[in-house]
């Protein structure tokens, strides 16, 4: 029974609609992603800030590992990855992208925080699921 359930979730689970040259942001506790679908050169452009809260707690440079990502469910290049300051503009274009593909991307972040007073790793996954129109 539990694996219709699952399985009828998933189905229901629509991914974004990334309009040409529209530029969305979705934002939670840890930052913000912004993606556009740039249809003239077929290709997505994305963009993520760690938020100032999170920045707070962070006493390192960030090892980004770099974006995965799928298009109509087949892997692609990963994107490269960097090491660099908490408040770096994290970006890269995706392509090719074509109208009507489902493009599935995400990323890994890791840092050294300090929390209360005591030290630690941290990490951040950000993940889009999306649909690319014109």
């Amino acid at each position: 029974m539990s694996g219709s359930v699952t399985q009828r979730a998933a189905a229901e689970r629509r991914s974004a609609v990334l309009r040409c040259d529209k530029n969305p942001t979705w934002s939670d506790a840890n930052g913000t992603l912004a993606a556009r679908f740039n249809c003239h050169y077929s290709n997505i452009n994305w963009g993520f800030k760690i938020s100032a809260r999170l920045q707070s707690v962070i006493t390192s440079n960030v090892n980004e590992s770099g974006v995965s990502w799928w298009r109509n469910g087949k892997r692609m290049p990963k994107n490269a990855g960097h090491v660099v300051g908490r408040s770096y503009h994290f970006h890269g274009t995706l392509k090719p992208v074509k109208h009507g593909d489902h493009v599935q991307f995400q990323d890994y972040m890791t840092f050294r925080v300090r929390i209360g007073g005591r030290p630690g790793t941290g990490s951040l996954v950000w993940a889009a699921d999306v649909t690319a129109k014109k």
